[in-house]
């Protein structure tokens, strides 16, 4: 039997929405400083979420793309 209403399923919903690439290594350290990976924007290959922006996103900083100057 579905529940609809449930708050789980919204959380779910919008993390399903975005496709989050990185390595287990990269998710466990998300997970163990109770980071959300989709929130984290990945300054790699593709999008890939790397150590560094895990690091960046815990300080505080701007990911790399806004750190930036455009070229």
């Amino acid at each position: 039997m579905m529940r609809s209403g449930s708050a789980s399923v919204g959380s779910a919903g919008a993390r399903a929405d975005r496709r989050v690439h990185a390595c287990p290594a990269v998710r466990k350290r998300a997970r163990l400083l109770g980071l959300s990976l989709a929130a984290i924007c990945g300054s790699g290959r593709k999008g890939r979420i790397t150590p560094a922006d895990v690091a960046r996103y815990a300080a505080g900083g701007a990911p790399d793309s806004e750190a930036r100057p455009a070229d």
